[in-house]
């Protein structure tokens, strides 16, 4: 926590300070008593990477997505665990990282920017910011923070986890209303149809898949019986069962995390399911909506290492693919950069 007054001073005295123990880090990590943290390590590192992926598709309309959290992630870590001297750091996409990219998509879909070009930019400028706050021994700062910085950033990141969540069951409940009559197949014969319903748009299959809106005065008249009709149904228990799994995975990952404290079984045995509690709980309730067969939402993951957006490649043009980017505003980026290397930087030396 002290300057050296020298250009680096601070990572050369911290390469000086760890080099001895370096392959003593990788022998110690080779022991049995490792094995247990290693798999929570991991387990607390693919979570992360998968919650926050899953929102960023979201908020990105699959530009960002659970391939590029994940790869981005694994190869960041080894780099960090191996050159980082910091091998129980666990990196990767957080809440305020989600809210930046959000709005930083936002701003670029309103001035039609393309979004992963300017990111690009934004990357390219947190690197020499960093390289800058290095160089000038900038970590010295992490003493002026106090207990109250620390619980109010943290605070932060657990209330957008806790926000995120409730915002998509809400848009579950959107998506699948409970109402008070359903339509369950594709027999017209033995449908009830809700009465309230003005017009519907409807496919004809096989012959031509056309769309056309019927509106619907009486029902039965317009479907004739040997005319089969693709009608839109409704899933009336997917709002439920997202609640009930979501509820679920939750209480069964506190509870197995306050276990530790009981008397029951053994020390070694209340531990490991006080650590393991987390992917316990959400294996238990993967595989209950797999057993249970409802229709539920399932996160977009492609098949092997692809982007998540169809036809997109990894490579990133530096100057755009359909629009080239003004310099200005490869030089503007340096602003946002700066605040998300901030949002990084409390990060890095506060909460993890």
């Amino acid at each position: 926590m002290r300057r050296t007054k020298r250009p680096f001073g601070g990572l050369i005295n911290d390469i000086k300070r760890r080099y001895p123990f370096y392959l003593s880090d990788f022998k110690d990590g080779l022991s049995s008593s490792c094995v247990a943290a290693a798999i929570f390590m991991y387990f607390a590192a693919l979570c992360g990477a998968i919650t926050f992926g899953g929102l960023m598709s979201d908020k990105t309309q699959n530009v960002i997505g659970i391939s590029e959290t994940l790869i981005s992630g694994s190869w960041t870590g080894v780099i960090m665990a191996l050159f980082g001297t910091q091998p129980l750091l666990i990196i990767g996409t957080t809440g305020p990282l989600l809210l930046f990219d959000e709005s930083l998509y936002n701003f670029c879909l309103a001035n039609e920017l393309e979004f992963l070009t300017v990111r690009v930019y934004v990357g390219a400028w947190m690197g020499i910011i960093a390289l800058a706050i290095a160089c000038i021994e900038g970590s010295v700062l992490v003493r002026l923070f106090t207990r109250f910085t620390e619980e109010i950033f943290t605070g932060l990141i657990s209330i957008i986890y806790i926000v995120e969540t409730f915002m998509k069951l809400y848009n579950y409940f959107v998506r699948n209303p409970l109402l008070h009559e359903y339509s369950f197949g594709p027999d017209t014969n033995n449908i009830t149809y809700p009465l309230y319903v003005a017009e519907m748009k409807v496919t004809r299959w096989p012959w031509n898949g056309t769309e056309e809106i019927l509106r619907l005065e009486n029902v039965r008249e317009l479907l004739p019986n040997h005319d089969r009709i693709r009608l839109p149904i409704n899933q009336p228990n997917t709002a439920l069962m997202c609640t009930i799994l979501c509820l679920g995975t939750f209480l069964g990952a506190y509870y197995l995390r306050i276990f530790r404290n009981s008397h029951y079984l053994g020390r070694s045995a209340r531990r490991a399911f006080g650590d393991f509690g987390v992917p316990i709980s959400i294996v238990v309730f993967v595989l209950i909506d797999y057993l249970l067969m409802v229709k539920t939402e399932k996160l977009l993951v492609p098949e092997g290492l692809s982007p998540t957006m169809p036809g997109r490649n990894w490579f990133v043009s530096p100057i755009g693919y359909e629009k080239p980017i003004p310099l200005w505003m490869a030089l503007a980026c340096a602003v946002p950069a700066l605040l998300v290397y901030i949002l990084v930087f409390m990060e890095t030396q506060i909460s993890e």
